[in-house]
């Protein structure tokens, strides 16, 4: 598009200023899965990372199926390359 129509219409710059990225990490597990101890070692796990500064935003139950549930990890980082860092860490772990 040349630069005249963004001179001559208005929009909105949605770029943020200091970027939050969200990422999760799925786990597939049993019913009888410690959602407690699961919570508690993601804080851990994250605390220790050495990639980011970023925190567990959320760990809830996102679905269940007959073999077992799905649980989500959300976590946050301060760039897209150190948030999709987190997740494979967190995924090895």
């Amino acid at each position: 598009m040349p630069l005249s129509y963004f001179i001559e219409k208005p929009f909105t710059n949605w770029t943020r200023p200091a970027p939050n990225i969200i990422r999760s990490v799925l786990l597939h597990l049993d019913y009888a899965a410690p959602l407690d101890r699961i919570r508690d070692k993601a804080a851990e796990l994250m605390a220790q990372s050495q990639v980011a500064r970023g925190t567990v935003a959320n760990v809830q139950v996102t679905n269940t199926s007959p073999q077992g549930i799905e649980v989500r990890i959300l976590i946050n980082a301060d760039s897209a390359t150190n948030a999709s860092s987190l997740c494979a860490e967190r995924a090895r772990n």
